[in-house]
């Protein structure tokens, strides 16, 4: 990992990567960074330079969009190899060995304690566990905007996020109402997900429509037009599957929407988290 980061960082969310947006910028860099933000929100990212990854994230916080910020974040952690995986996760676990991790280590770096097998203050990852719990790291990193001033973003940058939100999805057309349906989270989710996160918003799209007191045929139509947003990927993604979901969970109505499940399975940017001022039911 020492050899990679001192070198030339691979990836440029790595604490040697030295990209900023210091200085005077080009067009042509704003413009570039702008097709490469489409593509990341398209789930087309690739490892991009310091310079355009810095400018991206620009773009990102000057449109403010929480569906954007999501999308963003998924695919550039999508971006790191399976091979890369211990590399990357040195950089955010430094005390990472052989799969274990200190447990404070584990939680500060967004671990969850739900099912994780803790022995002697440390956490046991396998494989897929230790991918998961980095690209987590990662989309935590990339959506960190504390230290971000809005007020600083120059004037071009903030006229072409204008013209980039045109091209953006258009708010669903579902005219169903609930206070959890309602909430900024859920607004994103009907949005559509990407793959590996579908089933987890359908789900908590249906129990967001179960809480509100939604009947289930409107209920369906909600989950119906989540189907239709939802990127296919390799797997399709049928209306039928989000029916399913949505059929068992009116079948366990006391089942509630839960803050810290739509965190764990990275359905809720951490921008929007903070905004919320909703408390579900």
């Amino acid at each position: 990992m020492g050899q990679m980061q001192q070198e030339s960082p691979k990836y440029p969310f790595l604490s040697a990567s030295k990209g900023s947006v210091d200085g005077e910028l080009k067009e042509d860099e704003i413009e570039r960074a702008a097709a490469f933000l489409m593509d990341a929100l398209a789930g087309k990212a690739h490892v991009p330079s310091a310079k355009t990854y810095a400018l991206s994230r620009l773009l990102l916080h000057a449109l403010d969009d929480g569906w954007a910020y999501g999308k963003f974040a998924d695919a550039m952690a999508k971006t790191i190899g399976d091979a890369d995986i211990p590399a990357v996760a040195a950089d955010f676990f430094p005390s990472c060995s052989r799969g274990k991790i200190p447990l404070s280590e584990y939680l500060k770096g967004g671990g969850s304690l739900s099912g994780a097998a803790l022995d002697n203050g440390a956490v046991t990852l396998d494989a897929d566990e230790l991918r998961l719990l980095v690209r987590n790291a990662v989309r935590r990193k990339i959506l960190d905007f504390r230290n971000a001033r809005r007020d600083l973003i120059p004037k071009r940058v903030l006229e072409i996020a204008e013209e980039m939100r045109k091209k953006l999805p258009k708010p669903s057309h579902v005219t169903a109402r609930g206070k959890n349906l309602e909430l900024p989270c859920v607004q994103v989710l009907l949005k559509g997900e990407p793959e590996g996160s579908r089933y987890y918003g359908a789900m908590a799209l249906a129990i967001a429509c179960v809480r509100d007191g939604l009947s289930k045929e409107a209920a369906f139509d909600v989950m119906d037009e989540y189907a239709r947003r939802c990127a296919h990927g390799t797997h399709p993604f049928s209306a039928r599957e989000t029916r399913d979901v949505a059929e068992w969970v009116y079948r366990h109505p006391n089942v509630r929407f839960s803050c810290r499940r739509m965190r764990d399975n990275n359905l809720a940017p951490p921008e929007i988290c903070e905004k919320c001022r909703w408390k579900p039911r």
